[in-house]
């Protein structure tokens, strides 16, 4: 059996005794990182041998961990923090699980995405996981472009380093979205920053922040009032190109949607 076992994200008193327990009991535990999972294992008195395990483990990593689980012994699958599989390594394991029958459970507990958004104060009756930013400029705008096409609350991950220049494109093209950054959850200095990018800014600004960060970004104001912002340019580049051409020079030089530009100037055609 394989089992996917959640971790503390913060405070060590939120692993469950279920967690304790099989971690105990496993023959081996596979671990992002070695060294930080002994620290966990031995403040429980947990002595399982461990293994690691990460993003950058070969497929012979995973079939000789399929054999261990074939002879008949028990895994436990960790993270550095929080749930295995969750911006972390593990669904290419679990896949090879299904492939070859072997039994698999999780044993769930504390997971950021979750908790910042009971932090949040944001709506939470639609939200999705976007996981982590990309590193490069260019790169972030068009994804942030692609995240807030979603209709509901965007959940992402980003860095101390970035997380001020990404809150300025919010500002740029969505200065109206109600933002919260969420950060050390369940640690000494958990912090939750809410308002709008510009407040937010000037938070930073003022105060620059450090440690784990979950952004989280309410549903975008209604896309047609941005949209018709670049009404002038639109009217000059459909005098040169199609349509969709149109839209697409435009995203590229804009945070939105390549989409919602699109369906702007067909409305406009009607």
């Amino acid at each position: 059996m394989l089992y996917i076992i959640a971790t503390p994200i913060g405070n060590l008193g939120d692993i469950t005794a279920r967690a304790i327990e099989t971690l105990k009991q496993v023959d081996v535990v596979l671990c992002e990182d070695t060294r930080t999972s002994k620290k966990l294992l031995q403040h429980f008195g947990i002595n399982t041998r461990t293994q690691s395990y990460h993003d950058h483990s070969s497929d012979s990593d995973r079939e000789k961990v399929i054999n261990m689980l074939k002879e008949g012994q028990k895994v436990g699958l960790i993270s550095d923090a929080g749930s295995p599989l969750i911006s972390d390594p593990g669904y290419k394991l679990v896949a090879l699980c299904q492939q070859h029958n072997i039994d698999y459970t999780t044993i769930p507990g504390a997971s950021s995405v979750i908790a910042a958004v009971q932090l949040s104060g944001l709506p939470s009756d639609q939200f999705a996981f976007f996981g982590f930013l990309p590193h490069k400029q260019e790169a972030r705008k068009k994804r942030l472009a692609e995240i807030l096409s979603f209709d509901g609350l965007a959940v992402m991950f980003e860095t101390a380093q970035r997380i001020t220049d990404t809150i300025e494109m919010l500002k740029d093209t969505y200065p109206d979205s109600d933002i919260a950054i969420v950060r050390e959850i369940t640690k000494l200095y958990e912090e939750v920053i809410r308002g709008n990018a510009e407040t937010i800014l000037k938070r930073l600004q003022d105060k620059p922040i450090k440690g784990e960060i979950v952004l989280l970004v309410g549903p975008a104001p209604e896309r047609k009032v941005l949209v018709e912002s670049l009404d002038d340019d639109i009217s000059q580049l459909l005098e040169h190109m199609p349509a969709k051409a149109v839209a697409k020079y435009l995203a590229a030089k804009t945070t939105l949607s390549k989409n919602d530009i699109y369906d702007y100037i067909l409305s406009k055609k009607k």
